[in-house]
């Protein structure tokens, strides 16, 4: 008889336990239990935070909110301020180049006015790559990278104790080519706008952005003290070696 008894409370207490469960009132029942015993349960100690794994996860949620996963099937992807072109060589990384301009597009064969696709012919792509570095563009392990170290993220990871990624000396340069359109030579401008080095930028230096065509381009750079090159081949930046040298300077 004590075997039935005990396996009908049991029965009972599991079907109660149930329906408590489905009206949603178990948690209810759980805390009344414990304040009723609270002696009997011993105090729950507070979880350790680690602050630097909680702000890198925190940061990490807000790039995800603020910048998707990049489409790496575009060319170029038109923003708030502007467009940004995008190349992708055979060799691995990126080529991004900022805030392309009429000179830039035209340049390149863009379209101004709509989003464009990349080529997934790998020797177009290889070709255009060699366009992009010829306005400018720099070379980034993944666009994930060039997001991170262009915007103020790079505050955050200090003071979460969280070290940054280092820059090549190429990635903290920004680079204006000017291709004469009568085939003579290339005029190069070079500055650095990395770490508060945009303060000593001429302020009129957005001059060149107005450029209508590649000759006031030229005309523009040379107020600026541009170097001339007569042939393209002699600039180094232009050089095959000169990005993968860089991309081994990275410690991504």
């Amino acid at each position: 008889m004590l075997f039935p008894t005990i396996l009908g409370v049991g029965a009972g207490i599991y079907v109660l336990l149930f329906l408590a469960n489905s009206f949603g009132i178990t948690p209810m029942i759980v805390e009344k239990v414990h304040s009723t015993f609270q002696s009997s349960f011993p105090a729950r100690e507070p979880r350790l935070v680690d602050p630097i794994l909680e702000a890198a996860s925190r940061m990490a949620a807000e790039r995800r909110l603020l910048n998707p996963a990049f489409n790496y099937t575009m060319r170029s992807i038109f923003n708030t301020i502007g467009c940004t072109v995008y190349s992708y060589p055979s060799t691995g990384g990126i080529f991004i180049k900022d805030n392309a301009n009429i000179v830039d597009m035209n340049f390149l064969s863009l379209t101004r006015l709509y989003p464009t696709q990349r080529s997934h012919d790998s020797v177009e792509e290889d070709e255009f790559c060699v366009l992009m570095r010829k306005v400018g563009a720099i070379w980034w392990r993944s666009e994930r990278h060039h997001t991170i170290k262009w915007t103020s993220l790079d505050d955050d990871y200090q003071e979460a104790g969280v070290p940054p990624s280092m820059l090549a000396n190429a990635q903290k340069r920004n680079l204006i080519f000017g291709w004469p359109t009568n085939g003579g030579g290339v005029w190069v401008l070079r500055y650095d706008t990395h770490e508060g080095m945009k303060n000593f930028l001429p302020r009129d230096l957005g001059r060149i952005n107005l450029a209508v065509d590649m000759d006031e381009r030229v005309h523009i750079m040379r107020e600026y003290d541009a170097t001339f090159y007569q042939n393209g081949q002699d600039v180094e930046e232009l050089g095959d070696g000169y990005w993968r040298a860089e991309a081994d300077e990275c410690v991504w």
